[in-house]
């Protein structure tokens, strides 16, 4: 069986913006790369303009300003079919009076290959697809999950560019979400290919992508490593959105050689921060709730647990703390003991994971 050999090429937004009737911006002037053969996610909630943005490169939209290139092609105002994407969508969009056979050859046939050499190319994205055997059922005889494969085998098929996946998995139950979205991460680095993944799951966008694009009322909050995302976040509202955080409000008391002493819990830290901050800044300190430890002995300040629930492999805690309400997530309740609610308990957190923020 042959291989599926893809010429996989860059994404480039530049200055991009998409207004709709009413003077709604969706798009707003937004810029981005996504690299030759790595999966970058566009992220956030409903409404932030992701999908939008996606359909832009794909061509069912069309931009009202900037520039798009695919490779080095300028496709901003090219129709669809001239950009070499493959889009696999939301709701499958399967032909449901066609086998999986013909679902996945339709584009070949648009494109007038030969007999022989769509057989060939279908049996060989089949094998790929693990779809072997199921090639003469129709669609409302699939699963869930045979479906998704049968839409990204007839994306796949056409050889594209680039691949385009709006919340593919969003109509599959919990457990197929986390198998499939395991199986397009393993076929995207497999065969090289360049993909935008849309989705609002941060658990999707931080286990599938080489970079993550996090959009926010049509601009672009960060972009990033799902490492760099979660640990370093660019703003309140990408701290807020990816993950849980707590927020303690301070002031920067001094900053030296790019460090800032604040006051975070009736304790003065020493915490790294960027060059930009001054000494009289406002600044939202962020502690993620796995960084905070709960002991018996002592910490930087005491509190008491308001809430406790055991969730299994984790405990998440509510610790009131003078004016202050922390959440805690102790990943480890086996390790030592489960504190009652009422108890008094020592917060504990290392200065090294705080990160300062500017104010809302």
């Amino acid at each position: 069986m042959t291989t599926l050999t893809l010429q996989s090429v860059g994404v480039r937004l530049d200055h991009v913006t998409k207004r709709f009737s009413g003077g709604v911006i969706a798009v707003n002037d937004v810029n981005f790369s996504v690299p030759a053969g790595q999966l970058v996610t566009l992220l956030g909630p409903s409404g932030c303009g992701k999908t939008t943005t996606l359909r832009l490169i794909a061509g069912l939209e069309q931009a009202d300003g900037g520039t798009l290139c695919i490779g080095e092609r300028d496709v901003t105002n090219l129709p669809p079919h001239e950009r070499g994407i493959g889009m696999v969508f939301q709701s499958y969009a399967l032909f449901p009076h066609l086998s999986v056979f013909e679902n996945i050859a339709y584009g070949l046939r648009l494109q007038k290959h030969t007999n022989a050499e769509i057989r060939e190319s279908v049996e060989m994205v089949l094998h790929l697809m693990n779809l072997v055997g199921l090639d003469q059922r129709m669609p409302n005889q699939l699963s869930g999950g045979q479906q998704q494969r049968v839409a990204l085998a007839r994306a796949l098929v056409l050889k594209p560019r680039a691949l385009l996946l709006d919340e593919p998995l969003s109509n599959l139950d919990a457990k197929l979400r986390v198998q499939m979205r395991t199986e397009i991460r393993r076929l995207q680095r497999r065969l090289g290919i360049t993909a935008v993944y849309v989705t609002h799951d941060q658990s999707e966008a931080m286990s599938l992508s080489d970079l993550v694009v996090v959009m926010n009322q049509g601009r672009v909050e960060q972009i990033g490593a799902p490492i760099q995302i979660y640990g370093t976040p660019a703003s309140v509202f990408v701290a807020d959105f990816i993950g849980r955080a707590n927020f303690i409000e301070t002031k920067i008391i001094a900053v030296e050689n790019n460090r800032a002493s604040i006051s975070v819990l009736g304790r003065t830290l020493s915490v790294s921060c960027s060059s930009d901050f001054r000494a009289g800044d406002e600044v939202y300190a962020v502690l993620r709730p796995e960084v905070i430890r709960l002991s018996e002995g002592d910490g930087l300040a005491r509190g008491e647990v308001r809430q406790a629930t055991y969730l299994g492999s984790f405990v998440e805690y509510e610790i009131e703390t003078g004016n202050q309400t922390l959440i805690v997530l102790d990943y480890e309740p086996w390790a030592g003991r489960i504190f009652a609610e009422g108890s008094q308990v020592a917060i504990v957190f290392r200065e090294e994971n705080v990160h300062l923020l500017r104010g809302k």
